[in-house]
């Protein structure tokens, strides 16, 4: 699980970083655009503090995935 973490932390840095060379490339025109206030806002989240973080170690949750539970209808 740590390492699942650490790959997820690690694949939002890498996100952010994309976003932010979109951000640093937009044209003039754009800068106020609904395209960039999005940039800006993923741009602006302080990632540092999920990076610190280390997981608890030991038992593992149960998977989700398969027995989600849906709303009723």
């Amino acid at each position: 699980m740590a390492r699942k973490w650490r790959d997820a932390v690690s694949e939002l840095v890498d996100l952010q970083e994309g976003y932010r060379t979109w951000l640093d490339s937009l044209p003039e025109n754009l800068a106020e655009s609904a395209t960039a206030e999005a940039l800006r806002a993923i741009c602006d989240l302080d990632l540092s503090e999920l990076d610190s973080v280390e997981p608890p170690r030991g038992r593992r949750w149960p998977s989700t995935s398969s027995k989600r539970s849906r709303p009723a209808k």
